[in-house]
């Protein structure tokens, strides 16, 4: 039983961060290629992250404006590719939430023992 409430401590307390501003990437153009894109926090009132393909051109940034239907996921429109989500970091294809490696990180330790 103490290992059980010394389990579900460590996990309340990692999902504090939760609560935070959202955290994006921001890029534009070239710099959306590099591997160190710029982490930015969303000033209030953004809940989603941006990522926009025009073309070839890409620009990945906090959204202040809600998508359409307030929905996640992305839409065409001719030549233009607009994806919305929520979550830390969420506007990158290749990215895995910190909050996500912590909790699979506990759960394998709590496992382990």
């Amino acid at each position: 039983m103490k290992n059980f409430l010394t389990f579900t401590g460590i996990i309340l307390l990692s999902l504090i961060g939760c609560s935070s501003s959202l955290e994006c990437y921001e890029c534009d153009g070239e710099s959306c290629v590099s591997e160190s894109l710029d982490q930015v926090k969303c000033q209030e009132g953004a809940v989603y992250c941006l990522k926009l393909q025009l073309d070839e051109e890409f620009t990945k940034s906090c959204a202040y404006d809600a998508p359409q239907n307030d929905e996640e996921g992305c839409k065409e429109f001719g030549t233009t590719k607009t994806c919305y989500c929520k979550g830390d970091f969420c506007n990158s294809s290749n990215h895995v939430s910190a909050l996500f490696s912590t909790l699979l990180l506990l759960l394998l330790l709590h496992i382990l023992h």
